[in-house]
């Protein structure tokens, strides 16, 4: 794989148990967050996505915004394998 086509995604995590005062990201504090709901329309994004990068290389995956250590272990290896084209 050439360097040049290679690429990082970005997935958005916008759950946090409480918004901090200083926090300009796009989250919202939530006491129950729907993490399957939320991995689910992260993958389909992902599927939709892909056609746009045709025979390029997700070489990195980063997890930010609001706390994305809130999402459960079970949830996250779902979005990389999702890079993957069928």
């Amino acid at each position: 794989m050439k360097t040049e086509s290679a690429f990082g995604i970005y997935i958005h995590f916008p759950y946090c148990l409480s918004k901090c005062p200083y926090c300009d990201f796009a989250s919202r504090a939530e006491q129950v967050i729907p993490q399957e709901r939320y991995t689910e329309a992260v993958l389909r994004e992902l599927l939709n996505r892909s056609v746009e990068f045709p025979d390029r290389e997700a070489i990195s995956v980063y997890f930010g915004g609001g706390t994305p250590s809130l999402c459960s272990a079970k949830c996250v290896p779902s979005g990389p394998c999702a890079t993957t084209r069928r």
